[in-house]
């Protein structure tokens, strides 16, 4: 991969654990190496300490440590003091899976107790293999994997051994030669185990859109003047605006990555969002009552739980579709999505109401056995799951049956936060229900009650402010006799 520059050897990883943040620091006010200041941590350049390592500074032999510290991904060249901490995550097989930078472990429990898979990308595909079993392979003598401590350790040493193994066969690019296009592959390759539907957009818009245009120059030859080529073809296919500003958005997300990769090209001098006068879409679309009793007559069963499931949590589709009875808890009567099923990476909880508890309750005794709430009947071939382009295929030609133009599927969520808001629920309450990161988001999906509105005028007739004048100007300036 063109990515990968450069990484530790075996010695020089195992002389860095002894690099505590005491030594660091003394290291530091010696000026014996170099570093920076982002923020609250110090950044230590990683040339600079395999220079000290090389000069066989270390000579006492490392201290042994109850618990190792995480040494960072060596794509970055950059130790980061302070460390990285595992966040163990239920993954979507179930099992638990833990992002160690360039690479994941994951951690299955069957009948001869706990077993640990790496999961990585080796340059061409994403493999997964037991640990155990490679680090055997690789001649790397391990004890027993019985903690995710040891599991952790070891894989670190696997992932440099695999490194040692095919760096001879590996010739890394130029970085001053590298093109869009051959960024742009080793970029999807990093991004692959994000969210799917995150993930295929993504993909759809770069090999789409992007590598098509930009493919052919190199990273060092991109400018802003090329940029606004690209958005005035975009315009002349009258494209939307909104559009426009998601593909502007990837472009510059591609470019902090290479930008953090040393490569030379500096995103800011690229792209500029505020220089292309782009109007901020925005979709106001509710269901409305009479809307909805049309759309409900027009719905088979399934679809009739569907809309009503929809309509009574505010869950994304992709929540919605990838939700299983594991999630659901009927005795507390609420739903737990975790932080790795959410847009934004955040766990949330969804209290039913009485209508989606019955509703979950009967679709539990019909549909129990298989691991997802929601499944469909494939032309008769038993159950299957969902997925969101068939739901949004099908809701398509519900709401063509039912007389109803211009709804998606998401304007139901929409629905959702415009309901509360007419029941007088204030806005910080309605960010937790939709799950929403910032207030900001909120105020995308609702809008103001009018008759709130009205009735917040009138309620000043009750104060003392004005309205006393009023009617004592009243009072004397009416005719005499």
């Amino acid at each position: 991969m063109a990515i990968i520059s450069r990484w530790l050897t075996g010695n020089q990883v195992e002389e860095e654990y002894a690099l505590t943040k005491k030594r660091l620091r003394r290291l530091r006010d010696q000026q014996v190496i170099t570093f920076k200041l982002e923020g609250n941590r110090f950044i230590y350049s990683r040339p600079s300490i395999e220079e000290y390592l090389d000069k066989g500074a270390i000579e006492a032999k490392p201290q042994k440590v109850f618990v190792e510290k995480l040494v960072p991904t060596p794509m970055e060249e950059k130790i980061l003091v302070g460390g990285n901490k595992m966040k163990w995550e239920k993954g979507p097989s179930g099992r638990n899976r833990a992002n160690c930078g360039d690479f994941s472990l994951i951690e299955s429990t069957g009948k001869r107790g706990v077993h640990y898979y790496m999961d990585y990308f080796d340059g061409t595909s994403r493999c997964t293999k037991g640990l155990a079993k490679m680090a055997r392979e690789l001649g790397i003598e391990t004890r027993p994997i019985k903690d995710r401590t040891t599991a952790f350790t070891i894989a670190r040493r696997v992932r440099n051994a695999l490194y040692e193994e095919g760096k001879n066969t590996t010739q890394d690019l130029d970085k001053k030669d590298v093109t869009f296009e051959q960024f742009a592959a080793d970029y999807l390759a990093l991004i692959k185990a994000q969210n799917g539907n995150s993930y295929k957009t993504k993909k759809a818009i770069i090999e789409g859109r992007l590598v098509p245009f930009f493919g052919k120059f190199r990273l060092a030859d991109l400018n802003f003047a090329r940029t606004s080529e690209y958005v005035d073809m975009l315009r002349k296919e009258s494209i939307a605006d909104g559009t426009i500003t998601l593909h502007l958005s990837v472009f510059k997300r591609m470019l902090n990555v290479a930008n953090r990769f040393d490569y030379p090209v500096d995103a800011r001098k690229v792209v500029c969002m505020s220089d292309y006068n782009l109007r901020k879409s925005e979709r106001n679309r509710e269901l409305k009552k009479e809307e909805a009793e049309r759309l409900f007559e027009a719905a088979d069963p399934f679809w009739k739980d569907l809309l009503a499931f929809a309509l009574n949590t505010g869950l994304r589709l992709g929540n919605i579709c990838n939700l299983k009875w594991k999630s659901v808890n009927l005795e507390a009567r609420n739903i737990v999505i975790s932080g790795f099923e959410s847009k934004n990476k955040k766990k949330f909880k969804i209290w039913m109401n009485p209508t989606v508890f019955e509703l979950l309750k009967r679709l539990h005794e019909a549909n129990g056995k298989h691991d997802y709430v929601f499944m469909r009947d494939a032309n008769g071939s038993g159950k299957t799951t969902l997925i969101d382009r068939w739901v949004q295929y099908e809701f398509k030609r519900l709401i063509d049956e039912a007389g109803i133009e211009d709804l998606h599927f998401h304007d139901l969520r929409h629905t959702f936060g415009c309901r509360l808001v007419d029941r007088g629920v204030d806005l910080l309450t309605i960010k937790e229900a939709m799950a929403h990161k910032s207030i900001t988001s909120t105020l995308c999906y609702v809008r103001a009650n009018e008759n709130h509105v009205r009735n917040a005028f009138h309620s000043l007739d009750q104060d003392y402010w004005g309205s006393v004048g009023v009617k004592s100007c009243v009072k004397t300036s009416a005719p005499q006799g």
